[in-house]
């Protein structure tokens, strides 16, 4: 029983070591540790570019904060590479421009390599989307990015010219 309890520490002692030593290559050490956080610390300025090259539309600007081999996932699909992530980019950017159809981030958080976005985007129509991003950094570049939304549609139009405010005005009051 002892022989049993001595096995059992020492794969655990070895495993707690390999699992350390795992940890640290993938954070780095040294030189590579403080690379690991200048690339976390630039997660926020990527973000940022990347939400104010949106807002103006330049698609360049875009593009240069995407790795090569970077993933985008939408609701309809997932885009792999600069050259797929772009066409999505051009088929968004129809809904016109910044005048016709303003773009706003409603907020930011920021966390190691990750930055979480929530904005509002106000179609010509009337409508707007809602939604969030995420997008994950790796070597100062966006690597890993998701986007969902939701449909706010346009309030219908009144036909009569008047509002409900102004119809419930004019009702006659009920008789008790």
């Amino acid at each position: 029983m002892l022989f049993r309890g001595i096995i059992i520490l020492l794969v655990a002692v070895l495993g707690a070591g390999y699992l350390n030593m795992s940890l640290m290559q993938s954070a780095g050490s040294g030189d590579a540790a403080t690379e690991n956080q200048d690339a976390y610390a630039d997660a926020g300025a990527v973000a940022a570019h990347h939400l104010d090259s949106f807002t103006a539309r330049d698609l360049d600007a875009i593009m240069s904060d995407y790795a090569p081999d970077a993933v985008l996932v939408l609701p309809n699909g997932v885009y792999s590479g600069t050259e797929s992530i772009r066409e999505q980019f051009l088929k968004a950017f129809e809904n016109g421009d910044q005048d016709a159809a303003p773009f706003s981030v409603n907020g930011t958080q920021v966390a190691g390599s990750m930055a979480y976005v929530t904005w509002t985007w106000d179609m010509a129509d009337g409508s707007s989307l809602e939604g969030s991003d995420t997008i994950i950094i790796h070597n100062g570049k966006i690597a890993k990015h998701t986007v969902a939304f939701f449909l706010k549609e346009a309030p219908a139009a009144d036909m009569t010219g008047e509002s409900d405010t102004d119809m419930m005005m004019d009702a006659p009051a009920a008789e008790g």
